[in-house]
């Protein structure tokens, strides 16, 4: 919980586990645990997530974390897709270019968003430097055709906005043009997005620098800007 202790701001960022959880502990009988305790007690790689999403300038000092599930949403927006948990922040990522990319079907291990635009870098045959992070290897490194030929002329990101896995699962014969670009190009089936909130502005603005909102402040649908 350093990161939180470290910021220098007037109100220090807070982590609220929401949604009830004090009704809960008083229908239950006992007392509400700590901020401290209920912000440490969530899982270390949801902490990271909102940590990644978080900058003190543009962010709001309070930050809500329903307790899951969580499907507070209104008119105006809500929580329609945007969190830390699982089920929102795991996402196809699949690299797609007949004589360009190898197929090497599905590869299961852990990737995020952040290193989109360090592999597009490398397919162009230039650098994009990121803190975040690296070059997918299956994609770029591994691929010795790849890197002989001619540079790709031109990339094409295709963006399913709000279409997780748990949209994909739940209707699995409706994505065929997806799942054979997944058997014949690269496909991550361990992705996430790595930040939360977990919405278009600050996903988008991933994807194309490698870095996450902490460093490139779009933090939000709607973020502070004096």
């Amino acid at each position: 919980m350093s990161w939180i202790t470290t910021r220098r701001l007037t109100i220090a960022l807070v982590v609220l586990v929401f949604g009830g959880v004090i009704a809960y502990y008083y229908q239950l009988g006992q007392p509400t645990p700590s901020f401290r305790a209920q912000a440490c007690g969530l899982p270390a790689e949801w902490l990271d997530r909102i940590k990644n999403g978080y900058s003190p300038t543009r962010s709001g000092e309070i930050s809500l974390l329903p307790r899951t599930p969580a499907y507070l949403a209104s008119g105006e927006g809500g929580w329609t897709h945007a969190g830390p948990w699982p089920y929102l922040q795991h996402v196809p990522l699949v690299w797609y270019g007949p004589g360009v990319i190898e197929a090497r079907g599905d590869i299961d291990r852990a990737v995020t968003l952040a290193d989109v635009a360090p592999t597009m870098g490398r397919l162009l045959r230039g650098v994009i430097r990121s803190d975040d992070g690296v070059a997918l290897d299956e994609v770029v490194k591994l691929n010795a055709k790849l890197l002989r030929g001619p540079r790709p002329r031109l990339i094409v990101t295709v963006v399913w906005d709000g279409g997780g896995w748990n949209v994909l699962e739940q209707w699995p014969d409706a994505w065929p043009n997806l799942a054979r670009f997944a058997r014949e190009g690269v496909s991550f089936t361990n992705a996430t997005v790595g930040s939360s909130p977990s919405v278009t502005p600050p996903v988008h603005a991933t994807l194309g620098t490698g870095r996450f909102p902490y460093a490139h402040g779009v933090t939000d649908i709607l973020v502070r800007d004096d």
